[in-house]
């Protein structure tokens, strides 16, 4: 049943529907050891290690092509949440470039929600949001919101890469959960994400070659054609306490804002 509070909310589509049905095309799996090249100097600079799969390479084209559009989105969107996010994954012990999950997640866009149910800028699902402490009631679903679901997402990884000792396992599994990843691992006879990719789900598949294409491409846009994104400028805000109950319309007024400032300000309200 809908939620009291949230009658209003304005949820838009996460990509990760789009993104489980993506399928490169030939040109796009066409790789140059040019790019394989270009793609191991970036990978170097990044603050955690991975196996440079070709797949990786296809989406990085893919991104250059049709998926431009969203790649730019991303990037530019990025610039609001990049400070806090990077901040607090420094802080919980999770390498700072994988952040750009998010971007694969919700293209930065709190309001996201997936067909299955999952939410926010991270996108939760209820019983892992809750098992990492986010609040979800008639009234607030913290999975909504900035510092604390961002917080959350990074302990999940964590705890995933503590599990696995991989970040493309602990990548995978914050997809499709760690029991269908251990299922694969006990399938595939071994702890590697190219060697479990037969025994996942298509949109896991999909998943993590991207995350990585996305986090490469977030490295070096110019090397890839991206240089001439302007992100957006960091959110700016003061944490302030009001009665609970209080209208969002009312504190609009009093503030000299718009109600929608108000509520995108507080997407978990």
């Amino acid at each position: 049943p809908p939620q009291v509070g949230f009658t209003e909310q304005k949820f838009e589509p996460s990509p990760l529907d789009e993104l489980s049905k993506i399928e490169l095309n030939e040109t796009e799996k066409n790789v140059s050891d040019q790019q394989v090249a270009d793609a191991e100097t970036v990978k170097n600079t990044l603050d955690f290690p991975f196996k440079l799969n070709p797949l990786v390479l296809g989406y990085i084209n893919y991104y250059q092509g049709r998926g431009r559009g969203t790649m730019e989105t991303g990037l530019r969107r990025s610039g609001q949440f990049m400070t806090m996010a990077r901040k607090i994954f420094r802080e919980e012990g999770v390498p700072e470039d994988i952040v750009w999950l998010g971007q694969v997640e919700s293209t930065w866009r709190p309001p996201a929600r997936s067909g299955a149910g999952a939410s926010g800028l991270w996108q939760f699902i209820s019983g892992t949001g809750a098992r990492f402490g986010l609040r979800q009631t008639a009234y607030v679903d913290e999975r909504n919101g900035f510092e604390k679901a961002t917080r959350a997402s990074a302990q999940y990884l964590k705890w995933l890469h503590d599990r696995y000792n991989n970040w493309e396992l602990a990548m995978a599994a914050y997809n499709t959960g760690e029991g269908n990843v251990d299922r694969a691992i006990a399938r595939a006879g071994a702890s590697d994400f190219w060697a479990i990719y037969p025994y996942v789900a298509q949109e896991t598949r999909n998943y993590v070659p991207n995350i990585l294409a996305v986090i490469l491409i977030a490295k070096d846009p110019k090397k890839y054609g991206f240089s001439n994104v302007e992100r957006m400028s960091p959110l700016a805000y003061d944490t302030v306490s009001v009665p609970s109950s209080t209208s969002l319309s009312l504190i609009a007024q009093l503030t000299d804002t718009s109600l929608d400032y108000i509520r995108s300000l507080n997407p978990e309200l």
